[in-house]
This record gives C-alpha cells, structure tokens and sequence, in this order.
C-alpha cells in the first residue's frame, strides 16, 4: 500500500496482475489449458508482476537509508523484500526476470491447477522488517514495538513524501 502513493500507475499494474492471475486460475481448475489463452494471462502477468516487484523494490530501497537513522523517537529499522521476483529484479535485467517469470508460469501449470494459485509472484513477497535497537524481528517483537515500527515506516515514507509535496496522515 506504502507503494500507491509514491508510483501512481502501482495500483492499476497490480490490479491488471491480480485479475490476469484469477483469470489464469480458473481456466486451470476447470480444465481448461488452452495454451494460446494461458499464455497470453501469463504474459500479463510477468509485465505487471516484474513491474510491481520493481516498484517495491525501488520504494524499499529509499524507505532503506530513511529508517536506518529511525524517526525519533521511533525506533530505527532494518527493511527488506522477501521475494522471489525481487530477488530476480536483483540479480538480472528486468527483461530477463519477465522471461523466467513467464517460463515459472508455464512450468508451475499442473501444480498451479491443483492449489488455484501462482506458485511464484510478487503475491508471494513478504516484507521483512528488523527492530534495529533489538536486533529482533518485527513478527518476535512485542506488540508495542511492532506498532512503533510500524508508525516509523509510515513516518518514514511520509518523509520520502514530502520531498514532492506535503504529507496528510491520519492516525
């Protein structure tokens, strides 16, 4: 969500990926595995899959160096995508990582069938945040860290906000 604020055309990439995704998993559960058809939702897929994945990634990297300081008096913050096509986004040209993505599509067909899903995407990424002070993960800390690392990154991408225009939040 931290993502729609900061790239406009996020939200309609996501939703044009979520829709493609549905869509494929249904022709897969009835049976139907029209390979021209699968292959074009799969297509859809991987353009705004690796597109959503980079602009996480983009905004994650800039949240990044923001929480590492922490917003007093918030607690400072290790931030990190955990996520296969993050990870591809990382290692490989994006164009690249759309065409592995598509090859995971048509090879995850059968498996796919079975659990009316997508084995892999960017559905699938986790975001991984570390309570800096602590050294402990957000999932082990206490709720009122959890909350104070919460509020941090929300502070932090308002931060990264105002640089265009001023921030509204709203608690």
């Amino acid at each position: 969500r931290l993502v729609f604020a900061h790239d406009p055309l996020h939200a309609r990439r996501f939703n044009a990926y979520e829709r493609a995704m549905r869509e494929r998993a249904r022709l897969l559960k009835e049976g139907r595995r029209d390979p021209a058809w699968l292959s074009a939702l799969e297509e859809t897929m991987a353009e705004t899959g690796i597109a959503v994945a980079a602009a996480r990634r983009d905004l994650a990297d800039r949240l990044i160096p923001v929480l590492q300081d922490g917003i007093n008096p918030f607690p400072a913050a290790d931030l990190a995508l955990d996520g296969t096509l993050e990870n591809w986004i990382g290692e490989m040209p994006a164009v690249d990582a759309e065409q592995r993505f598509r090859e995971a599509l048509e090879a995850s067909r059968p498996r796919d069938a079975e659990t009316g899903g997508a084995a892999t995407g960017p559905h699938k990424t986790d975001l991984a945040v570390v309570h800096r002070p602590s050294g402990m993960e957000a999932e082990l800390c206490s709720t009122g860290q959890q909350k104070s690392l919460v509020i941090a990154l929300l502070l932090a991408a308002a931060k990264l906000e105002s640089r265009r225009r001023p921030p509204v939040l709203l608690f």
